[in-house]
């Protein structure tokens, strides 16, 4: 079947009935890594939230290649990027799809596409404090502390939240991880690169080592609402942005269990404006 050419975002809260019941039964569809991995958790509730996110990365995956969550695989490529593996009913799999997922908080968010690198970020707000925002830029490129320096707290805070999101997003793009520390070598560090916020979509300025592979980049901050900031990078060489109409949405929030929020608060017509490709 043919796969649309935009990314699929889901972005849910993971404290409904539906991933209580996911999380249940867990043992009939988590990886031995991934059941490895949330048994390292020493807090109940953040082994409930690891679990519960990677059951709606699966769906999403389902969602996007048209097939029951339960035959989604995950794994990973050389360079620790998460992948998505389909089995069929007769044993065979798909090519793999790829696969980013972030979380925060009671919210997770996932990015599915193919034949690209994606990465995708989601913050709740209210978790950092201005003050802590404010401290973590000082290890900001020069050109972004440049570009904060001379706004109001609300903006200086949001913007802060914006290229914050969008360089976690580029580096699980890249596959490298995203280093506090400035100067980082085998990952990208907060002064690693650079994106300026003053256009229609976010422009990545600087990179340092410049050596940048291939692909051609993209990104945008996703419109969450007040209290979510998200990002999404994704890099094709064979794509461009084009130019947008009112379809059939990209993206999608979820409320409680995976159920649609309601319709004022639903993201599909803006966000696939912003999300649209031509080949």
């Amino acid at each position: 079947m043919n796969r649309p050419p935009v990314p699929l975002i889901v972005v849910a809260r993971l404290d409904g009935p539906s991933f209580a019941a996911a999380v249940t039964r867990h043992a009939e569809w988590a990886t031995p890594s991934e059941q490895a991995r949330a048994a390292g958790f020493v807090d109940p509730g953040d082994r409930f939230r690891h679990l519960a996110a990677h059951w709606l990365a699966r769906r999403a995956v389902g969602r996007y290649v048209g097939v029951p969550a339960h035959r989604v695989r995950l794994c990973h490529d050389e360079a620790g990027r998460p992948l998505a593996v389909v089995g069929g009913a007769d044993g065979s799999s798909t090519p793999r799809t790829c696969v980013s997922l972030s979380h925060s908080g009671d919210w997770a968010a996932v990015a599915v596409v193919e034949a690209a690198r994606v990465g995708i970020d989601v913050e709740v707000n209210s978790l950092r404090s201005p003050s802590a925002l404010h401290a973590v830029s000082r290890r900001f490129h020069p050109e972004e502390q440049a570009a904060l320096a001379g706004l109001g707290t609300p903006r200086r805070t949001r913007d802060i939240l914006r290229l914050w999101t969008l360089k976690e997003a580029y580096a699980k793009a890249l596959g490298t991880g995203l280093s506090p520390f400035p100067g980082a070598r085998d990952r990208l560090g907060l002064d690693g690169c650079a994106f300026r916020l003053d256009t229609p979509h976010p422009e990545l300025t600087s990179l340092s080592p410049p050596a940048v592979p291939a692909e051609r980049w993209h990104f945008w901050t996703l419109p969450l609402g007040p209290r979510l900031t998200g990002a999404l990078a994704v890099g094709r060489a064979d794509l461009s942005p084009a130019r947008t109409g009112p379809s059939a949405g990209a993206v999608r929030r979820r409320g409680k269990g995976g159920e649609p929020c309601r319709p004022e608060r639903t993201l599909d017509r803006r966000a696939h404006a912003a999300l649209r490709w031509a080949p």
